[in-house]
């Protein structure tokens, strides 16, 4: 049987999450809601603008491997059971958003990268088509999927280090 790593060991692993969450996911929803507001001003001035389109460097969702590595170690186990719950909710939320993120990427591989240049192709009527509406609401749900994981992220983070702080 494995030692148990160290609450101080856990708790290190599980802070480059919070790090990477705290900087690059807080980009990650200013993009995406600059991008919405500027489709969003350009459907109400009358324009069929092309459809909003958020692209990631890197891979297409989080970095969780982190839980894998503290699920395979049992590392999980110098945690509160409580808090261990939380954080495999967080890491489920990330994983979740990994998914959203590679459907939409495959729509706009698929679909809106495929439009004529003047996209005219994805309006009808002065309507944008539903499958691209369907599109722009997965970019939505992304960035409110993404501000809710920020939230769920800093509260953790926050007991955590209160939890470490008592101990």
């Amino acid at each position: 049987m494995r030692k148990r790593p160290p609450r101080r060991t856990v708790i290190a692993a599980v802070g480059k999450t919070f790090g990477n969450i705290a900087t690059h996911r807080r980009d990650i929803s200013t993009d995406i809601a600059e991008r919405l507001a500027v489709f969003d001003a350009a459907v109400a001035r009358g324009e069929q603008p092309h459809p909003p389109v958020y692209r990631e460097e890197g891979g297409e969702g989080p970095p969780t491997r982190t839980w894998d590595g503290l699920m395979s170690t049992g590392a999980l186990r110098a945690l509160d059971p409580d808090l261990a719950w939380r954080l495999a909710g967080l890491y489920n939320e990330l994983d979740s958003i990994g998914d959203r993120r590679r459907r939409y990427n495959a729509v706009t591989e698929s679909r809106v990268f495929g439009l004529d240049p003047d996209h005219a192709d994805a309006w009808e009527n002065g309507r944008l088509k539903p499958e691209f509406r369907a599109y722009v609401e997965q970019l939505r749900e992304l960035g409110v999927a993404n501000d809710r994981v920020n939230r769920n992220a800093e509260a953790l983070r926050r007991d955590l280090e209160r939890d470490h702080r008592r101990r």
